[in-house]
Parts: structure tokens; sequence; C-alpha cells
């Protein structure tokens, strides 16, 4: 809908309406201002009849002759003469004459029975009024209004009449007249109305039109509105506009050429990058697969430089009682030496022979005990080496599999007099992989004795194990060294060691990570404060699903 129309809508309405809500009060208040003054009309007429009977009998009061019959006959008729001259605009006058019964000016409307009646009313009046009174009464299927005063002197009741219709049509046609001005006012506002907003918006008309036609792509669009007003100055504002959008519009359509000479190019140097990220790409894939490799061989040397650790210790700790055992051997050989010696020459005393074979006997048992300890070290290395190098799956009970790797781990421990404790709610009982645990607590304490040791004596590490449903939670802890926030977040990273170029190659705890997350199905997480130890707290479940 244009705004021409719309205006029209608006405007019209709103002035036409009042118009019509004034003329309908003004016609309402012009009803009732009509039907008063035909009211005011009537009570004067009235008022001017009962005024000239007052003046004729003062009349008579001052010829004193108001006993006189004759001047009283002649005063009254020349009251009725004078109501019977009378020409009123508004209503008819009658007059009765209670004591004669008589009526000036009858008709058939109204008889003595009726003026009887208007009579009995005055005369039953509580407040002993005579008037004026008035009233609406019905006679011949039609309602008049009539106004009457009851004259004392003479017992005359005097009445002014008029017939309703007469009245409503004198309001009708003022209606009629009044609607009649207002239509054709309307019709006059509605004209100049229409003629004012058509050229109001006339100006709005155009710059629609130059709006248009710049959208449809005519940026040569110009629009001219004669007149010296605001839409003028839109208008010069909408020209200088659309040269702008021309000029805009140029140099869009110049950077697009530009830009797909550019576009071109780019797409050339793209394909070029793109052979040379494929070529880089190739490359690093098999650098990738390259380090990879390393990084197994690295995890797999990290076992084995594990597993070198213990057999060091061992080693180290069989020399004993194999030593112990070939000494007193040697011992026991040169005393049966001894023994056969004195036998063969016949010195052989009882009491000699005796002590000599209590000492053999004790000998004999010292060897035993001794190769008895090498023996259960050599085979709880082998239970070891053998869990740690096979990733086989079976039943065990975790604490004394701990308490046993223990035994071995102290061969560690022992150049530093550190302590190892386990503890732990025995049994445990699993369905796991005793290889991965075993590895995990001797990287572990390799990684305590090494990095959490390295600068002091007489450490503890303390291991602790519980069951919580099915899961299975597992504290390693010591009062080494420590370290700071930053490095316990990296702690598990692969390659990444505190001793940088020492030696170390930052794989151990990347290879705890590992087995717990990907053998055991579970998880690791590491506190600790530098200078206050490390806490490691594993949960992983007691039986491993298998996937």
């Amino acid at each position: 809908m244009r705004v021409k129309v719309k205006l029209q809508l608006i405007i019209i309405p709103l002035i036409l309406i009042p118009v019509f809500i004034t003329a309908y009060i003004f016609g309402n208040n012009s009803s009732e201002s009509i039907y008063a003054l035909h009211s005011d009309s009537m009570n004067r007429n009235l008022e001017i009849i009962m005024n000239q009977l007052e003046q004729e009998n003062s009349v008579l009061d001052r010829l004193g002759a108001e006993n006189t019959q004759f001047y009283k006959k002649n005063a009254q008729s020349y009251a009725r003469n004078f109501v019977l001259d009378l020409q009123l605009l508004d209503g008819t006058i009658q007059i009765f004459e209670n004591k004669t019964k008589d009526i000036v000016n009858e008709n058939t409307l109204f008889d003595r029975s009726f003026y009887d009646g208007l009579y009995q009313s005055i005369k039953e009046n509580e407040e002993d009024s005579f008037g004026p009174y008035e009233d609406i009464v019905e006679r011949s299927h039609d309602k008049y209004a009539i106004y009457y005063q009851y004259f004392e002197p003479w017992d005359w009741l005097v009445m002014i009449y008029m017939d309703e219709a007469i009245i409503y049509e004198s309001i009708e046609k003022s209606i009629n007249e009044i609607l009649l001005v207002v239509l054709l006012l309307m019709v006059i506002l509605t004209g100049f109305l229409y003629v004012v907003t058509s050229k109001l918006t006339a100006p709005v008309d155009i710059l629609l039109d130059g709006i248009h036609a710049i959208s449809e792509g005519d940026y040569t669009s110009k629009v001219y509105v004669h007149t010296n007003d605001e839409y003028r100055d839109f208008a010069n504002a909408f020209n200088e506009m659309s040269d702008r959008l021309q000029e805009s519009f140029d140099s869009l359509n110049q950077m697009t050429d530009e830009l797909m000479l550019m576009n071109t190019e780019l797409e050339n140097r793209v394909e070029e990058r793109t052979g040379e990220l494929k070529e880089s790409n190739n490359e690093l894939e098999l650098s990738i697969i390259q380090l990879r490799a390393a990084q197994d061989d690295l995890v797999e040397s990290r076992k084995i430089a594990a597993l070198g650790s213990l057999v060091t210790g061992i080693s180290h700790e069989l020399n004993t009682p194999i030593g112990i055992g070939i000494t007193t051997a040697s011992y026991i050989t040169l005393q049966i030496e001894s023994l056969e010696k004195l036998y063969l020459e016949g010195k052989l005393r009882k009491q000699d022979f005796e002590q000599d074979l209590a000492s053999i006997r004790k000998s004999a048992k010292l060897i035993l005990d001794n190769l008895n300890h090498a023996s259960n070290m050599v085979s709880s290395f082998k239970l070891i080496a053998v869990d740690q190098s096979l990733e086989e799956k079976k039943e065990f009970e975790l604490i004394h599999s701990i308490e046993n790797l223990s035994h071995n781990l102290n061969v560690l421990l022992r150049k530093g007099h550190h302590e190892l404790i386990v503890e732990g709610e025995k049994p445990i009982e699993m369905y796991s992989y005793p290889g991965a645990i075993s590895q995990i607590i001797t990287h572990f304490v390799m990684n305590t004795v090494e990095h959490g040791f390295s600068e002091t004596n007489n450490g503890l590490i303390k291991i602790y194990a519980r069951q919580e449903g099915r899961n299975v939670t597992l504290v390693y802890e010591d009062n080494g060294q420590g370290m700071d926030e930053e490095k316990v977040q990296r702690v598990f990273e692969p390659f990444y060691t505190s001793k940088l170029g020492k030696g170390t190659s930052g794989l151990g705890l990347n290879i705890v990570y590992n087995l717990v997350t990907g053998v055991l199905k579970g998880r690791v997480t590491a506190i600790g404060r530098a200078g206050e130890g490390m806490r490691f707290t594993l949960v992983f479940p007691a039986i491993v699903k298998d996937e």
C-alpha cells in the first residue's frame, strides 16, 4: 500500500470522525433545545394569559366592583375574546370555567370529564399550589404536551396543548438540515484532504520510482522534486547517493577484474604449493614411521635396561652365597685330607674324628643354606624376567606378587640404604597382566633411585594396594626430591626428563602411563612438590576383560 493511500486512510478518518461525532452531539443537543424552545414558548404564552387575567381582575378591584356581576361578566368576556384572538405559534389555548362547565375554544380532544380530572388533581394537591403544571397525555392515539394553571379568583382552568408529532417534526427537520450541512462539509473536507495528501506524497512517489530504478541496477537514475522543502533536500541527497553508487559500482567492477586475476594467480600458486606439500608430507610420513620405530626400539631398550639392572644386582647378590659355598667346600676338602692322613698313619683318634666330623657337618650345612638362598634368588628372578617379557594374562594375588618383586628390587636400593615397604589388604585376587604390574613398579623404583634419591641416602618407598569394588587402587610414594607443579604436569610425556643430557631417556614414566592405560585399562595420576617427594596413584580393574 502506497504512502498516499496510508495517509488518506489515516488523516481523513481522523478529521471526519470528530466532525461526525460533533454533528451527532450537536444534533442531539439541537433536538433537546428545540423541544425545550417549544416548552418555553408554551409556558410564556400561559404566563401571558395568566397576566392578562390578573390585570382584568385587578381593574375590578380598583373599581370596587368585584361584586358587581355586570362588570365581572364584561371582564370575563373580554378575557375570553383575548384568548380567542390570541394567535399562538406553539400550541392551542383552552379555558375551562369550572362554575359553568363551559370550555372556551372547545374541541373534541379535551372534554369536560378531562378538565374535571385536572381540576380535581389540582384541588387534591398537598402543596396547595395552582400551577403552572405540565404533562404528556394521549388522545386518539396521539400524544400531546399540555401546560395548565388554575386561576382561583374566577375559578378558571387555563390550558395550552400541542401535538408532540408537530414538535418532533420540527426537530427532524432541524436534524436533517444539520446532517445535510455536515455531509456537505465532509465531502468538501474529503476532497480537500485528498488533494493535500496527493500533493504531499507526490515527491515521495518520485523518490520511490528512483529507488526502484536503483534497486534494478540503474545507478544513473536521478529524481527531481520542484519544491523548496525537505523533499528537495532528500532528492539532492538521493542524486548524490546515486552518483556515489555508480562510482562505487565502477570501482567494484574494476576490483572484481583484479580479484579474478589474482585468484587465477593464487590457484596456480596453490597448485605448486600443493605439489610441494605432497612431497613434504610423504617425507614427513616416512620420518614419523622412522621415529615410531626408534621409539619402539627405545622402549624395548628401556625394558632391557631394567632387566639388565636387575641382572647386575642379582649377579652381585649371587657372588656372596656362591663365594661362601666355594670357601666352605675348600675348607671341608682340607679337613677330609687331614683325616685321611691321620687314618693312613694310624694316628686318628676317636675324639679328633668326632670333632672334624662335626666341623664338616656345620660346613656342609653352611654350603647348603647358601646354595638354597642362591637358588631362591635365581627362581624369583626367572619369574620376574618371564612376567616382564611375556604379555600373558593370568590369575595371581597382587600383594604376594609385589612382595616377591620387592626382594629382587632391594638390590637396587641396598647401595643407598633405601627401604621399600609393601602394605595392603590381602588377598587381592586378580585376573590381569602381572608382567605389566612388575614393569610398572620396576620403572617406579628405578625412577626414584635415579631422580628422587640421587642426592640422598636412607630413602623410603611405600607401596600400598587396596581393592574397591571391581577396581584396585595402587599407591606408590617416596620421600625423595620431588618436582615442581610444571614438571609434574609433564611427567608422563615421552622423552621428558629432568636430567636432560645426563644419560636418562625420559621414557620410564611414559612406559608406565602406556602400560596402565593400555594394558591394564586403568588410569594414573601424579602429585608432587619440590622437596616433598612424589605420589603416584593407579586405578585399574581387578579383572581385565578381553576386547
